[in-house]
């Protein structure tokens, strides 16, 4: 396939005085015109400024050589990774790999923060006034975590903002887990540079896109975290690793590895789409920032628990679940969460017996309605999905959101069964739920949620504009 552009001004300008079957037709070869003139443009921008670059030539250079250096400097700023253990995680990386790096500079980054979007600034921590967000209880993280500039042969690594006496996690356990995110953030601005200096070069015009610039740094990252940081950790940190997991294996009932803190972060698709995914790092997150509340060991336990279930840690959700259970059978939220999971990994036999045994336990706990619904719906048994429905409608003080749900699961069984008047009726009780201040939000929330409903039911959409694409 040739990776030409030939849109040219002149071609754009004939584009816009042929006539088209549509205005949407015109519209839409007019802006498609219109972007592939812009990437040429880019790409030829591209080209000059690398032609002109001033480039690392000859062997390249040893990792031990390149400086690092250390700023800003005050108690409740804590450069999470130190020169020495960035000395000793670039020493590990194959020698292309550093290769144009001409500096590491530790700093805090407020500056560089303050001049971003409004968007993306975040709000200022309360002790440095730099924007960025609240990790966990304690723990400030920048709008960034790092950044790297090709020209300049720099990698910034900014530093994590700590109010110590409000930090709810022992000192050795935050150290540790974010010494961890530092390298690995590391990780992500190196594999920036071996791309520049390594693929970027002779002829790899394609990295005008962004997308493709992301999705190889998200690569290597993801591997080099995997294959090198971690086994430094566990080798350097041995003592320190032990313990943050015996911490974690003790208040939230289950030994992770290492590894799982480090999260995911490939989220970048070379189509241009982002993943929309929660990684198991943001997960062990958010349970640190809600630990406090809970009063009992078996809810900090269910909180994990929930927090592995969202990150798609099935596996490691019934682990958390089985331990509760094991220790009391009567924990209807455990049980519950359980049922759910089990949908998820296709176990419905067991899912509907955990659903049934709550609803007979605690019938106003709409996880497990809908979980049962989910298994009834896997097994096509329309009948009594929707008698489900009709029982799930009796129960007192069920919530907009899950109301609205039960319509839904009452919706596809009518599709299934042809019932169109049932269809129509489930619906309009499920827009009933909502208020919706836009009319075309409203509209296309409508669309979306109709072609899904028929999409389950296994019936075609009467009126789908789609159907013939």
């Amino acid at each position: 396939m040739s990776r030409s552009i030939h849109t040219t001004r002149r071609s754009l300008a004939e584009l816009k005085k042929r006539k088209f079957a549509s205005d949407d037709a015109r519209r839409e070869a007019i802006s498609e015109a219109g972007f592939d003139l812009q990437r040429k443009r880019r790409i030829k921008r591209h080209v000059t400024k690398e032609r002109h670059a001033v480039v690392a030539v000859g062997d390249p250079v040893p990792a031990a050589s390149i400086p690092i250096k250390l700023r800003d400097r005050a108690p409740n700023i804590f450069h999470a990774a130190g020169p020495e253990d960035i000395r000793s995680i670039l020493d590990l990386l194959p020698v292309t790999a550093v290769h144009g790096i001409g500096e590491i500079r530790l700093s805090l980054g407020r500056d560089y923060m303050l001049e971003l979007d409004e968007e993306t600034k975040g709000k200022p921590d309360p002790l440095t006034g730099r924007p960025g967000h609240l990790s966990f209880p304690g723990v400030y993280s920048g709008t960034v975590l790092g950044t790297y500039f090709p020209s300049k042969g720099l990698i910034s690594l900014y530093a994590y903002v700590i109010d110590w006496d409000r930090l709810l996690v022992p000192r050795a356990i935050t150290e540790l887990y974010l010494r961890l995110l530092a390298l690995k953030t590391l990780m992500h601005e190196v594999a920036h540079f071996h791309d520049h200096t390594a693929r970027v070069r002779r002829g790899r015009w394609m990295a005008d896109r962004h997308e493709n610039v992301e999705w190889y740094a998200e690569k290597r990252e993801h591997e080099w975290t995997e294959q090198i940081v971690v086994p430094y950790l566990e080798r350097r940190y041995s003592k320190e690793c032990r313990a943050f997991r015996s911490w974690v294996q003790q208040r939230g009932g289950i030994s992770l590895p290492l590894g799982f803190f480090a999260g995911d972060s490939r989220r970048t698709e070379r189509n241009g789409m982002t993943r929309l995914v929660f990684s198991t790092s943001g997960a062990f997150e958010s349970w640190l920032e809600k630990l406090p509340r809970y009063g009992s060991r078996h809810d900090a336990h269910l909180a994990l628990a929930w927090e592995l279930h969202y990150a798609d840690q099935y596996e490691e959700c019934l682990t958390v679940l089985n331990r509760i259970l094991g220790d009391d059978p009567a924990h209807v939220k455990a049980r519950e969460c359980r049922a759910d999971t089990l949908v998820h990994l296709e176990r419905f036999d067991a899912a509907l017996e955990d659903a049934d045994e709550v609803i007979r336990r605690a019938p106003n706990e709409n996880g497990a309605w809908e979980s049962r619904a989910d298994v009834l719906e896997h097994r096509k048994d329309w009948p009594s999905l929707l008698e489900t429905c009709r029982q799930w409608e009796r129960v007192p003080n069920v919530s907009p959101q899950k109301r609205r749900e039960c319509h839904r699961y009452r919706a596809v069984a009518n599709c299934a069964m042809g019932n169109t008047e049932g269809v129509e009726t489930s619906l309009t009780a499920y827009w009933a739920t909502f208020r919706f201040k836009n009319p075309e939000m409203a509209k296309r929330r409508m669309q979306f949620v109709r072609r899904s409903v028929f999409r389950r039911g296994g019936k075609p959409l009467p009126d789908d504009p789609l159907k013939n694409l």
